[in-house]
């Protein structure tokens, strides 16, 4: 069996909870937010394995972007994306080796798909 270490998923897999950021797996370079990443990879990094299986999840999302902000150096004390702007996406270069998108508010994704894959 495996997981996901993104915690934020919620027992009724439709939407995410921002109140469990605090159980992140990182410093949350953009704050307390809710992050995502078109690059497979960077979500892969965040899966964890609890047995000897090579069968891994990714949860594929649909996420309300709105007006975006984007960063490439850290802003970690976000709570809310900067006045004027709905998210933030964080671009390669800088501080950052992979896109990610960052909101700030639950109602913003919703999960679509769960991909089962195995890691070979």
């Amino acid at each position: 069996m495996t997981t996901n270490k993104t915690n934020s998923v919620t027992s009724h897999n439709s939407s995410f909870k921002l109140a469990k950021f605090g159980q992140r797996t990182n410093f949350g370079r953009f704050g307390e937010g809710i992050y995502t990443s078109a690059t497979s990879s960077k979500a892969n990094d965040y899966v964890v394995s609890l047995s000897s299986a090579a069968t891994r999840a990714i949860l594929l999302n649909y996420v309300v972007m709105g007006k975006t902000i984007k960063m490439t150096s850290n802003q970690s004390d976000l709570k809310e994306p900067p006045t004027g702007y709905d998210s933030v996406v964080g671009e390669p270069g800088g501080d950052l080796n992979y896109d990610e998108s960052i909101v700030y508010d639950n109602d913003a994704i919703r999960p679509i798909f769960l991909v089962i894959y195995e890691d070979v």
